[in-house]
């Protein structure tokens, strides 16, 4: 997955992404630009999670509303906000997206 560069002016989103029903819990810790888009939040989680991006997926609200997926995460999240990611309509891999936090980039970290 390419990265992308950060701009002084984005900040980082801290999201904690968990698989619905998983006993004991599954979940991953990831930090993405506030500039990404949805289509590239669907990159990251696919590699969280190590898997193939072979299965159709989409985003929605708690209320299971459709949430365009071209969409800047800035747009859409807050801290605090919870929305929905499922993956693999068949199988339907529910996963809960949490915003932990917002922060200010280190453009020094490498």
């Amino acid at each position: 997955m390419g990265t992308v560069k950060l701009k002084s002016s984005d900040e980082v989103f801290q999201l904690k992404i968990s698989l619905l029903g998983s006993d004991p819990e599954i979940w991953r810790t990831i930090q993405i630009s506030s500039a990404a888009t949805l289509s590239r939040l669907h990159k990251a989680i696919q590699s969280a999670f190590d898997w193939e991006d072979s299965h159709l997926h989409e985003f929605t609200t708690i209320k299971h509303e459709k949430i365009n997926k071209r969409q800047k995460l800035k747009e859409v999240l807050r801290v605090g906000k919870k929305i929905i990611y499922t993956y693999d309509f068949g199988d339907c891999w529910e996963h809960l997206i949490t915003v932990e936090s917002r922060q200010s980039p280190d453009l020094n970290k490498k």
